[in-house]
């Protein structure tokens, strides 16, 4: 190949990477397709025993899910009985309970989703030992 062919495939090669922006357009296209899908986001967690309202917290997503877990150490089963009461309820501030996450009966570890936005606690009706976390999706 001669020196005049050499300069003319480099040159077309550099216009058609000056053209497609120097591979910078797709990795900023690829990026802000991963920033704009939505992932779950712890917003508050707690952990405690018995009977306890939350703070109120704000729920930005369409929907959310509650993560809890729950040792029952109330000493019932002991007495032949089915185990110690785990409740937890969605309200809002002025209004009260609006929702049941979980209502059962001895230790348990789930997940519940719920499909609101806005401003909520947690009521939590507990005999035993708990753990709770709330995550948004957005």
């Amino acid at each position: 190949m001669n020196k005049k062919a050499i300069i003319l495939i480099g040159l077309f090669i550099l216009i058609v990477f000056i053209i497609n922006g120097g591979g910078k357009k797709s990795e900023i296209k690829q990026e802000a397709s991963l920033q704009k899908q939505p992932t779950w986001q712890e917003i508050k967690s707690w952990e405690g025993s018995g009977d306890k309202n939350t703070k109120s917290f704000i729920i930005k997503g369409t929907k959310w899910r509650v993560r809890y877990s729950f040792m029952d150490t109330s000493g019932v089963k002991d007495l032949g009985l089915r185990g110690g009461t785990f409740a937890v309820f969605v309200a809002k501030p002025g209004i009260g309970e609006i929702d049941s996450v979980v209502n059962t009966l001895g230790s348990v570890e789930d997940v519940s989703y719920l499909y609101r936005k806005g401003e909520f606690y947690l009521k939590i009706i507990a005999n035993g030992d708990w753990e709770i976390s709330v995550e948004d999706f957005k």
